[in-house]
């Protein structure tokens, strides 16, 4: 074994070892955002007095966004007196209003405070579009 690094990670200086940096883009694993995307399509649904089947077309059996289509669907249902603006207004409103009442989920408040100790830059990535 070489004597030029540490054998305990955490021991390292800051740049010395394999990773130079952690970045997060768990996509709703730092915080369980897939229940609120849930939640704020059951509350616009029920807005217009339906019920959200989600097991009918709901889940997309890909890791596409299918919101214009939720839409769509959700419009059909309702008819003429849908209003595509103000629906997407009211649901991100009462979306970002549960993600304020959030914390991270377990264990991810640790990795972030451990990174530096372990000589590792951290940052949150993602593709999330913020009202959608």
């Amino acid at each position: 074994m070489s004597t030029d690094q540490p054998t305990n990670p955490s021991h390292r200086e800051p740049g010395s070892g394999v990773f130079a940096a952690l970045v997060f883009d768990f996509d709703g694993l730092l915080m369980d955002t897939e229940t609120t995307m849930v939640e704020s399509w059951r509350t616009e649904w029920a807005f217009h007095g339906l019920q959200l089947d989600l097991d009918d077309g709901f889940w997309p059996g890909h890791g596409g966004d299918v919101t214009e289509h939720r839409y769509d669907r959700l419009a059909a249902l309702v008819g003429a007196s849908f209003d595509r603006v103000a629906s997407h207004a009211r649901r991100a409103a009462h979306r970002e209003r549960l993600h304020q009442s959030m914390d991270l989920c377990p264990g991810i408040r640790d990795w972030l405070r451990q990174a530096p100790a372990l000589g590792l830059r951290s940052a949150v990535g993602g593709r999330e579009q913020f009202g959608v």
